[in-house]
């Protein structure tokens, strides 16, 4: 398990990097800008809730569910950040409403109510269906449109199999993955040129995405992290259902 010092560490960088942001909306009010500011602040919180935990401060239920729900959040506001679709007030309500809060209940639910296993394919297909709904209506059925359909199609068609098979990490792991990765894909879109700049979060984007499907297929039985779990005193079905993808980073 990290030290409290690498803990604190790795917190005071992130509060920095947070300032840093804050400091540049401040210079430049952008929605944009306010949406990577809320992503990393989500960050900080995730990292946040270990700090908090390993000085007995919060609950280890508690912890694992920020910790994975900061995570999440981070994700759809770097979505949200560079998204066309959903770049205007009434279309980010539609997906905080449509797709925030499936996923935030998906994650709840499986934190602290995992026997209700019908109930999370529906949340990932209403999220699924909200998504591809409100991207058609504004790309239409173009070759970008398709370009990013397909893949994503695909990653979700294994996830709603997995979670109505009962495996309903499978899903949290594609909630985990499926924002940060095609946060990725818009930003390149966006800015659309060769830079070290651009080519860099691009890339750190869609690889911090693909750690949690990668995680979930090489290592499903991490030892480390069960161990980790068992110290924070998780009963044993949470020790098979938080095995990758609530693993601290």
């Amino acid at each position: 398990m990290p030290s409290h010092v690498e803990q604190l560490a790795v917190f005071s960088v992130m509060s920095i990097l947070v300032t840093l942001f804050a400091w540049i909306y401040v210079r430049d009010p952008q929605q944009r800008v306010a949406w990577w500011m809320f992503g990393w602040i989500a960050v900080l919180i995730h990292f946040a809730a270990r700090v908090l935990w390993s000085y007995a401060l919060v609950p280890a239920a508690w912890t694992i569910f920020l910790k994975t729900s900061m995570l999440a959040i981070a994700g759809m506001s770097f979505h949200l950040s560079v998204s066309e679709v959903f770049s205007t007030r009434k279309m980010r309500t539609a997906f905080l409403a449509l797709v925030g809060f499936p996923v935030l209940l998906y994650l709840t639910l499986e934190m602290w109510a995992p026997g209700l296993r019908v109930v999370f394919p529906v949340l990932l297909l209403i999220s699924l269906a909200a998504i591809v709904f409100l991207s058609m209506r504004h790309h239409g059925r173009g070759f970008f449109f398709y370009s990013v359909l397909t893949p994503v199609a695909l990653y979700s068609a294994w996830a709603l199999r997995e979670s109505a098979a009962g495996n309903i990490e499978a899903g949290r792991v594609f909630f985990l993955s499926i924002f940060f990765i095609v946060a990725a894909m818009l930003y390149y879109r966006k800015f659309h040129r060769i830079s070290p700049g651009v080519v860099t979060t691009a890339v750190s984007l869609f690889f911090w995405g693909m750690t949690f499907p990668l995680e979930y297929i090489f290592y499903p039985g991490n030892a480390a992290l069960a161990i980790e779990n068992a110290l924070l005193g998780l009963p044993q079905y949470q020790l098979s259902n938080f095995s990758p993808g609530a693993r601290p980073r």
